[in-house]
């Protein structure tokens, strides 16, 4: 089976328990077999380099300049008109988002997504988040519209229930 991983959370962390999660399911579903790709071209994320075939392109990443944060914007933006490419493509069988953003949906057509719900601290701390009300309601728009969703504890389980 292929399954497709966009760039999101990969575009954000550098290291954290999101990437590393995508990071170990991707490396075990290839150990099954299963064929996983992660549509990133540029990325400091400290894990990706652990997946046999991850071709992406670190970016100054121990260098700190004025204007590095917009840099950054610039290339989530190139990551995100790749993951769209190859979403669009339909070479795969199985899509799995990093995130919340909902930007692959209209790209998808009749493939399967499943989503994973990490947990629900932006229900719960929200206020105190930046972007909280937009994550929230992207969340909740995937969560409605997702093939399957996998939640990683049973107390989010029976939170999103």
């Amino acid at each position: 089976m292929k399954i497709l991983y966009d760039h999101q959370i990969f575009a954000i962390q550098r290291v954290g328990g999101i990437s590393r999660y995508y990071v170990e399911l991707a490396k075990h579903l290839a150990v099954n077999g299963d064929l996983p790709t992660i549509s990133v071209k540029y990325s400091n994320n400290f894990y990706l380099n652990q997946i046999k075939g991850q071709n992406h392109k670190t970016f100054l990443p121990h260098t700190e300049f004025k204007g590095k944060r917009l840099l950054f914007s610039l290339l989530y933006r190139l990551n995100r008109r790749n993951s769209l490419k190859m979403i669009s493509s339909g070479k795969f069988d199985v899509f799995h988002p990093t995130y919340y953003e909902p930007e692959f949906l209209e790209s998808l057509g009749q493939k399967p997504f499943v989503l994973t719900v990490h947990d629900m601290i932006h229900e719960k701390f929200g206020k105190q988040m930046p972007h909280y009300r937009q994550t929230l309601a992207n969340k909740k728009l995937l969560v409605s519209k997702a093939d399957k969703i996998i939640c990683v504890s049973e107390c989010t389980k029976k939170r999103l229930g």
